[in-house]
């Protein structure tokens, strides 16, 4: 069997890309990369149409992509193209990640240029898949992506380079720049690249049957009420958590309610009279995990503190849940008001809206929030201590960073 890559025509009259290896290792590493294909299954991969044996050998078709390489067309990529390129291979690879499965050659070589704003991923038949390498080894390869997307990243913003790219430099150098243990994920980096593209803003999400809608107050102007000082502070957590929405509902330590309590996204906020001051910063973090542990409750300063769980936009602490958002915002939790109760913030990235909630829900009532203002292409956020009182600092795609004082 004559081995190498040509065109072809499939039966159904599909132009594929077909790849022919004799017995042996060049098989084996035909078969595999059939395997991955079929796992890794998605719009932003390259489609397999078909593989088996010939000859003692292996056949491997793919679909055909008209539009060359991302390596070929570097040098001419506008800065609004870039982004999109950009942001569509982030967000493939972070879906990748999602299913345990790493590229491990993430070059522009690899990403063929499907149209105007679409790319599709080839050169998988060296992936890490974590049902192959085990957790340990494909969290390392993945790690290699995020360096290796964004080294890919200031390569596009270098091509040309100008103003109009500086925010894609911006997010590619937040992450080479900081150490590997603080890098943020793939799916952070996406959203971050995605915050870049034209017309960008997030989707508002499905609010299940039975669910109530709760919106933003028009102003923050309003004294928010507090909770008695008595009460157990849950106190400053920070969570890079991607997630929309901006309501509190608990379900209880006892029985929930049949239907959940869900919330959707608030109207946009008018931005308000909160004080900022501002400064460059070229720090990126991302906590470890979702498990994290409040200051001790300042009513018994020796008690143990509570554990508190924030994930998938839920708050747990307890036993009690809160119901925070959805996909897609950043959540932080700290005192805001400095009255010992830490509450969580939200802030939408790309738009950068914020807002702040007062106390937790408590049974089934919801509890609504505060608009508090506006950081355009916000990236991060996370809380700082000021003065013994938390104020909310928050990282845009440039690199800048904007600290909010949310006292009423």
């Amino acid at each position: 069997m004559a081995e190498g890559t040509q065109l072809s025509m499939t039966d159904d009259g599909r132009l594929a890309v077909t790849k022919r290896a004799a017995a042996g290792a060049g098989a084996d590493r035909l078969r595999r990369e059939a395997r991955i294909l079929e796992q890794a299954a998605h719009p932003g991969v390259v489609e397999l149409l078909a593989a088996g044996d010939l000859d003692g050998g292996a056949v491997l078709h793919t679909a055909f992509v008209g539009g060359g390489t991302l390596a070929e067309q570097l040098g001419a990529l506008e800065a609004a193209k870039g982004a999109m390129v950009a942001a569509a291979l982030a967000t493939t690879l972070a879906d990748l990640h999602d299913r345990g499965i790493a590229h491990r050659r993430v070059t522009a070589d690899h990403v063929l240029m499907a149209d105007a704003d679409r790319v599709r991923l080839c050169g998988l038949a060296d992936a890490a898949v974590i049902s192959e390498a085990g957790a340990c080894d494909t969290e390392a390869a993945a790690a290699a992506d995020i360096e290796a997307v964004a080294t890919l990243v200031r390569e596009i913003a270098g091509s040309p380079a100008g103003a109009d790219t500086a925010a894609l430099r911006a997010v590619a150098d937040r992450v080479l720049l900081a150490d590997p243990p603080a890098r943020p994920s793939m799916r952070t980096l996406a959203q971050a690249l995605s915050a870049l593209t034209p017309g960008a803003g997030p989707s508002t999400p499905p609010v299940a049957p039975g669910g109530r809608i709760l919106a933003a107050r028009p102003s923050a102007a309003s004294r928010r009420p507090r909770l008695p000082h008595g009460r157990t502070a849950m106190a400053v957590v920070v969570v890079t958590v991607l997630v929309i929405g901006a309501v509190l509902a608990t379900k209880g330590s006892g029985p929930g309610p049949s239907a959940p309590v869900v919330a959707a996204p608030p109207p946009a906020p008018r931005p308000t009279d909160t004080s900022t001051d501002t400064s460059t910063s070229t720090s990126t973090t991302e906590p470890p995990g979702t498990r994290v542990w409040p200051t001790v409750p300042r009513s018994d300063p020796a008690a143990r503190p509570a554990v508190v769980e924030v994930a998938g936009g839920v708050v747990s602490s307890s036993g009690r849940r809160w119901q925070v958002a959805a996909p897609d915002d950043l959540v932080v939790i700290g005192d805001w008001d400095c009255d010992g109760l830490a509450t969580p913030a939200v802030v939408r990235p790309g738009t950068g809206h914020v807002w702040t909630y007062a106390n937790w829900a408590e049974g089934t009532e919801g509890v609504v929030a505060d608009a508090a203002g506006t950081v355009p292409d916000a990236m991060s956020a996370t809380a700082v201590t000021v003065d013994g009182c938390h104020h909310l600092e928050i990282v845009d795609t440039a690199g800048t960073t904007t600290r909010l004082d949310l006292r009423p």
